[in-house]
């Protein structure tokens, strides 16, 4: 861990953000440990500690169910919005597991449009719960999907669908198949991919084709490409990306490149622009913020609003008010103290032992202190906690196999 530490510190002091849009790249990941290093989940959080540790959120952050980092990953580290939390919230995971499904339809082409990233977008703009730095979080996931610098496993993707409840999947159903029509064209990858969900989703097939026809009244299947202006020999990004781990795609990247650039200029130029309007959202919020303080009493600061602000700005106000009052307190929030290890065996079995929780695994952890007070050094001492805390849980651990 001390070359990681060297090598974060290395790349915060040269301070290259990516170009317009806020955030630090830090990768390929694998490059500061030896090859043969296995990036484990145990070692991924440990990754995501010491960044946050420096002051910086993390993208993607491996300590909430994204499973293990990769050994060409790339990292974006930036720093959060005064007031808000540096950790993402339960609304931001939601909305991150939509967007990793909506990348996925639209690339199934090969090609990403921001049209089929608009869909997301609207989806996920009044979403309750997302404050200002998981918005930022989603734009910059959203870069590092598109730009393949973060991919979602098979398995990943096998646990978001799984995640999703029963009475939320049809209407995400419908947000997928938006983004597969949006350009009146859907590729076979597409459909197969739509399939496979709906399949998973427990949703008939007849559904989907009414959801095609519904969105998209005139779909052409595998439209025939116009190759007439293709150069010859034509780039990709995944023959690019063999040779540039880690590397960004900015205009200067693809200044010599034919194919394609208009998509990712446009691509580059949408992102540039969404991280300037949640500056300016942030900065405009700020100041009416500050105003209201200084224009009332202390003790109702936080209630009365003057007459000067429209009712839009009050319901803001409100609005990250109430989220500020139903935020847990720094010395509340119990996981902090709470060994790494447990909290990295919960995260990594949530979806597959949905009940073995981190209250449930602390109890069985006192359990063995008072009985085997040295268990936490043992190497197996993951497979004697899960067995603790089958014994505590016979019925739960019998049906989700917890061991």
């Amino acid at each position: 861990m001390e070359s990681l530490a060297k090598w974060l510190d290395w790349r915060i002091t040269e301070n290259k953000m990516c170009v317009g849009c806020h955030w630090l790249p830090a990768g390929p990941l694998g490059y500061p440990f030896p090859r043969n290093t296995f990036l484990t989940i145990s070692l991924s959080v440990q990754i995501a500690d010491m960044i946050e540790s420096r002051g910086f959120c993390v993208e993607p952050d491996a300590r909430f169910g994204i499973g293990s980092y990769e050994w060409f990953q790339t990292l974006a580290l930036f720093k959060p919005f005064d007031g808000d939390w540096m950790q993402p919230s339960t609304a931001y995971l939601d909305a991150a597991n939509l967007l990793r499904l909506c990348i996925l339809i639209a690339n199934a082409d090969g090609r990403i449009d921001t049209v089929e990233l608009d869909v997301f977008r609207r989806a996920i703009e009044n979403q309750i719960g997302l404050s200002q730095t998981d918005h930022r979080r989603l734009i910059i996931l959203e870069q590092l999907l598109a730009q393949e610098l973060s991919s979602s496993s098979d398995y990943t993707i096998a646990k978001i669908i799984k995640s999703i409840p029963a009475d939320k999947r049809l209407t995400t159903g419908k947000l997928l198949v938006e983004v597969a029509t949006t350009d009146n064209v859907i590729t076979k990858e597409q459909r197969h991919i739509l399939e496979r969900i709906f399949q998973a989703f427990e949703i008939p097939s007849d559904t989907l084709e009414k959801l095609i026809g519904q969105t998209c009244l005139r779909p052409r299947y595998d439209a025939v490409q116009d190759i007439s202006n293709i150069p010859s020999r034509k780039w990709t990004l995944k023959d690019w990306r063999n040779g540039h781990a880690g590397d960004l795609i900015d205009d200067f990247t693809l200044s010599e490149k034919h194919w394609n650039f208009t998509d990712w200029k446009a691509l580059n130029a949408r992102w540039r622009a969404l991280h300037e309007q949640l500056n300016t959202q942030q900065k405009q919020f700020a100041n009416s913020q500050n105003e209201i303080t200084k224009a009332t009493p202390r003790k109702i600061k936080r209630l009365r609003l003057t007459e000067n602000y429209d009712e839009e700005t009050r319901q803001q106000i409100l609005e990250n008010y109430r989220l500020k009052r139903e935020m847990p307190k720094r010395h509340e929030v119990k996981e902090d103290r709470i060994p790494l290890f447990i909290r990295s065996l919960v995260f990594y079995r949530e979806l597959v032992c949905p009940h073995f929780t981190i209250g449930r695994a602390t109890k069985a952890a006192k359990e063995l202190d008072a009985i085997a007070p040295g268990w936490k050094e043992d190497e197996n001492r993951d497979k004697i906690l899960l067995r603790k805390a089958a014994e505590l849980n016979p019925e739960w651990a019998e049906k989700e196999q917890w061991y």
